[in-house]
């Protein structure tokens, strides 16, 4: 079942949600392999745009340079392109977190609708709540003599 990632402006109401709301999906972009820069434009992740562009653009310059066989240019176009489906996601996040999106759930489902409606009914009976991590306190950490273990206790 895919799972998705869940990005939301930072102030989204209840009422707004819908139009406030993102869903990455935690997959491979068929939409950014197969067209690339297009893909980063509709995204809105200019810096994964430069990226794309600076690193075809060195792929290029090489295979100029070095008078490349095709077949080989192809080859590492298409490993440039499966790298960039892969990764296409993980800057759409990037990107959206730069404009202000937080992160804010993960949510699963057979189809998307499926995954908006099980975020939005949690979402009416909670509110969007900004997933954090635990903060490590002094006083929850354990000690190492409350860490069990192999080893005898020091001196003894």
């Amino acid at each position: 079942m895919p799972s998705y990632t869940v990005h939301v402006r930072p102030g989204a109401t209840q009422s707004a949600a819908a139009d406030q709301v993102v869903f990455v999906p935690e997959t491979f972009s068929k939409g950014a392999f197969v067209t690339g820069p297009f893909w980063f434009i509709a995204a809105r992740a200019w810096r994964a745009l430069m990226m794309w562009l600076i690193a075809f653009g060195a792929l290029a310059a090489v295979a100029i340079g070095f008078r490349l066989n095709p077949e080989i240019v192809l080859v590492l176009a298409l490993i440039g392109q499966i790298l960039t489906g892969l990764e296409a996601n993980n800057l759409w996040r990037g990107a959206l977190e730069r404009r202000g999106f937080r992160f804010v759930d993960v949510a699963s489902g057979e189809h998307i609708e499926d995954v908006e409606w099980s975020y939005f009914r949690r979402w009416r009976s909670t509110g969007p709540t900004v997933a954090r991590p635990a903060a490590a306190s002094a006083a929850s950490a354990p000690s190492y003599a409350q860490v069990g273990g192999l080893f005898p206790d020091a001196g003894g």
